[in-house]
């Protein structure tokens, strides 16, 4: 017998993320101008460049273009010195061409100094401030190191990281985020994820997910970095960090919300109780794949952060290949032949899926993945191809083709 996991990135599979592009945006533009930056064109070109390099959260992808731009300012100043502070910098900048700014340059150099095992903006900040500097931001490191720490220091904090409200504030509408954050909202805008996000997938396909799901016949979960809800069974509601159901918003307005999503809330809430970051357990990390598929079938959130607890010390040490998945998953997954299919733009959910095939694979089961590249984006597509994805041009195609070859 057979058993079939499909995962499934939301934003560019599920839904075409609009509203995240338009905060992106926006919020790049508004944050821009109080350092006297002129930006009037925001390609998608160079917001594809930081996802295909695995740079998929726009908390990120913010502080990193605005480095970006502000680096190639300083390329075109006649003369080099210290600026001391924001208003410093606006005086040089208020007067310069900015009209033949290119950034792309400078994020395509990003994915070479990320680890994956913290936020981008982290471990791209300390490779800086580790002696690297040259890797991707010299000129301000010289001139305004304190910029570089301003921008990539808290971004997953609300009230600390000026970028990351913004872009919050956008994206939740102005009534909605200062009722979560108890944050006075520095724009009045209804929600940009309302206003601008939009369904790919069609309503015979997503109806047929639903019909086999509900009866078993496959096992469904999504796994995004999107910002979700912590899990309800923590009897401390009390954590350091703000919980946005950003995740759980999208998989209704799909018609998908009975199906389980592990959003980056519920990995944060996770690890701030297991003692580390978060990001050790997001895609690429094969704990993200391994708790959508306990999810999927039914292992609920207690069990699975027993688990957790118990190999916290193999986790935090990337140390997954010891992992003892017997104890933890269900009996009936040994005697069957496992599939796990992979829907994906971004390289980051197909590591996640790849890797825990291994280790399932190293304890006993007879497991492969196959990963299905949803992208129409040329340079998406080179990324993928390498991971070996097969290429659709959007999730319909790929959920076509996928039924066409498997009988339910």
């Amino acid at each position: 017998m057979e058993a079939h996991f499909l995962f499934f990135d939301i934003d560019g599979v599920l839904i075409d993320p609009k509203g995240y592009r338009q905060a992106t945006k926006d919020t790049i533009r508004v944050i821009g101008a109080r350092y006297g930056l002129n930006i009037s064109s925001i390609s998608e070109l160079e917001l594809t460049a930081f996802e295909s390099q695995g740079i998929t959260s726009e908390w990120d992808m913010v502080p990193l273009y605005l480095l970006a731009w502000i680096e190639n300012c300083l390329i075109l100043l006649p003369q080099k010195s210290s600026i001391s502070d924001r208003d410093k910098l606006c005086y040089l900048l208020r007067d310069l061409d900015q009209a033949h700014i290119k950034p792309l340059n400078i994020i395509n150099n990003y994915g070479s100094y990320v680890n994956y095992s913290q936020p981008p903006s982290d471990s791209i900040r300390n490779e800086i401030f580790n002696g690297n500097q040259a890797c991707c931001l010299p000129l301000l490191y010289q001139s305004a190191p304190w910029l570089i720490r301003e921008f990539l220091t808290f971004t997953r904090d609300i009230e600390k990281s000026e970028t990351t409200m913004m872009f919050q504030n956008l994206i939740l509408g102005s009534e909605y985020f200062e009722e979560l954050s108890e944050v006075k909202p520095e724009i009045s805008t209804p929600s940009y994820l309302l206003m601008h996000d939009k369904t790919i997938i069609d309503d015979q396909l997503k109806n047929k997910l639903n019909y086999l799901f509900d009866y078993k016949k496959v096992y469904i979960s999504a796994m995004t970095a999107r910002p979700s809800l912590a899990p309800e069974f923590f009897p401390d509601k009390e954590f350091t960090r703000l919980f946005s159901p950003e995740a759980e918003f999208a998989m209704e307005k799909i018609g998908l919300s009975t199906i389980p999503v592990v959003g980056y809330g519920a990995l944060d809430a996770l690890g701030e109780k297991l003692g580390f970051n978060g990001d050790i357990l997001l895609k690429p990390s094969p704990i993200h794949a391994l708790i959508a598929l306990a999810l999927g079938c039914n292992i609920d959130f207690a069990n699975i952060y027993d688990f957790l607890k118990i190999n916290k010390n193999l986790i935090s040490n990337y140390n997954f290949s010891r992992l003892n998945l017997k104890s933890f998953l269900p009996d009936w997954m040994l005697e069957r032949e496992i599939y796990l299919h992979i829907f994906e733009d971004t390289i980051v959910g197909i590591r996640s899926v790849r890797a825990l095939n291994e280790i399932l694979i190293n304890n006993g089961y007879r497991s492969q993945y196959i990963s299905f590249g949803i992208t129409s984006d040329n340079q998406k597509i080179n990324v993928l191809k390498k991971e070996n994805a097969q290429i659709f041009q959007n999730i319909n195609e790929a959920l076509s083709y996928y039924f066409e070859n498997n009988d339910f």
